[in-house]
């Protein structure tokens, strides 16, 4: 999971050792000599074969993801990628919960490692869970049918329409989904536990008692809950609300976290039709919940035309992903952000570009400040002010359509040596980096 980016990013490394330096004492507490740097990048075969078996838990794999995850987000922010509203999906509810403010990047590790330690050392009692092609309320209705008193299954996750993971006891699952006509049509998930259901019940008060040792702060940055798949009221309406269920900063809420549904198909709803996101950028090893929003939205009376970006993509390499390459040939007018997650970086495809030199490149990256303009201006092709890069107003090879400016990049406080410079030029609304292969050369 992003071993090219530890090796040749330096923000998503420097992110990775910050976050190992907290993990480390928690991960080698559960099994002596495991560290998350070794976990996720092992030095040798033979510890490579025994690093994906532990990873395989759910103690070491939840740290490890939230790990990478919030080191995707550091790198994309260094680069000028700011997001304006912020939704996880389960454990990733605590990523999105960090970066908005919720909690410290230690808090927040130490309560994804010990929610992992807590949920791997419960009783499975047996449980599954199922991912199925049926309606919440198909699902909701069969489960309202069965005795009160025998009521080990729930709904895990609504993530579609027509889309629900079920979880609880392995027969009453099978029995539940054979009712419902889907005996064939489901699929059993590779997890340990029957999460997010009522057999994890006793793994609450333990938790509850870690989450009462942190200091939980209102979002700074708009956070869609898993729990309501509503935007989570900030400052007074958080006080006028009252609802722990609803209020981030209620350990309770973070304690049912466990127990409760995941309403993804709601918080996809709400990010793009209350929150006005036109592109979302899916922080995780692979995409995934983009997909599944991309379903979401193809099923949806009300579809707007949205750019969904991955921050890493199997089939291409980490470097070329977390420069979010635009797939599609939309053009880069429709990153403009108005209200949605915004800052968008992306870099366009060049029809014919100039082959490198054959020469050994030394890497070394200097990520640019960025400065939000209260009043978008604009600015002219590559021109400067005399106080750093200013984004472009047009592209001659775009028709010379005129956009504002809505950041400006500083020069980084180093001295380039002679024929160094910037690699790339800022142009349009957000950020979007384009020809990556026609480098500014500044000389001093």
């Amino acid at each position: 999971m992003g071993r090219e980016l530890y090796e040749s990013d330096s923000v998503f490394r420097e992110a990775i050792d910050k976050c190992a330096a907290l993990l480390d004492p928690h991960l080698s507490s559960q099994q002596e000599g495991v560290s998350l740097v070794e976990l996720l990048y092992p030095s040798t075969s033979s510890a490579e074969e025994r690093m994906a078996r532990l990873i395989d838990e759910t103690r070491f794999c939840q740290p490890v993801l939230f790990a990478v995850e919030y080191a995707l987000y550091t790198s994309l922010s260094a680069r000028g990628v700011v997001a304006d509203v912020v939704m996880g999906h389960s454990l990733g509810e605590y990523v999105a919960a960090t970066v908005a403010g919720v909690m410290s990047l230690e808090d927040g590790l130490r309560l994804v490692a010990e929610r992992a330690r807590i949920m791997h050392g419960s009783d499975p009692r047996d449980g599954v869970m199922a991912a199925c092609r049926l309606s919440p309320a198909e699902v909701e209705k069969a489960i309202e049918r069965l005795p009160l008193g025998e009521r080990s299954v729930s709904v895990a996750a609504v993530n579609g329409p027509k889309s629900v993971v079920l979880s609880g006891a392995r027969v009453q699952v099978e029995e539940l989904l054979n009712s419902l006509g889907a005996g064939s049509q489901y699929k059993l998930l590779p997890v340990s536990h029957a999460f997010h259901s009522p057999l994890m019940a006793g793994a609450v008060p333990q938790f509850k008692q870690v989450l009462q040792t942190v200091a939980l702060h209102q979002p700074r940055i708009p956070l869609v809950s898993n729990v309501t798949g509503q935007l989570v009221a900030q400052g007074h309406q958080a006080q006028e609300e009252g609802a722990s269920r609803t209020d981030v900063t209620d350990v309770e809420y973070w304690a049912q976290h466990i127990t409760l549904p995941v309403r993804f198909l709601d918080g996809v709803q709400t990010i793009i039709h209350k929150a006005g996101a036109r592109v979302l950028i899916e922080v995780g090893p692979k995409p995934i919940l983009v997909n599944m929003a991309k379903q979401i939205v193809r099923e949806d009376a009300q579809g707007v035309d949205l750019q969904w970006l991955p921050a890493i993509d199997p089939g291409r390499t980490n470097e070329d992903v977390i420069a979010l390459t635009v797939k599609e040939t939309t053009p880069c007018e429709a990153l403009l952000a108005q209200g949605s997650i915004d800052d968008h970086l992306s870099v366009d495809r060049v029809a014919n570009p100039t082959p490198p030199v054959a020469h050994t490149w030394r890497r070394q990256r200097f990520p640019l400040p960025v400065q939000r303009l209260e009043t978008p201006r604009p600015s002219t092709y590559g021109g400067t002010d005399g106080k750093g890069l200013q984004l472009n107003k047009s592209h001659p090879g775009r028709g010379g359509k005129d956009r504002k400016t809505v950041y400006r990049h500083k020069r980084p406080p180093v001295a380039f040596p002679p024929g160094r410079g910037v690699q790339g030029l800022v142009e349009g609304s957000g950020v979007l980096w384009e020809a990556a292969w026609q480098p500014w050369v500044v000389d001093e």
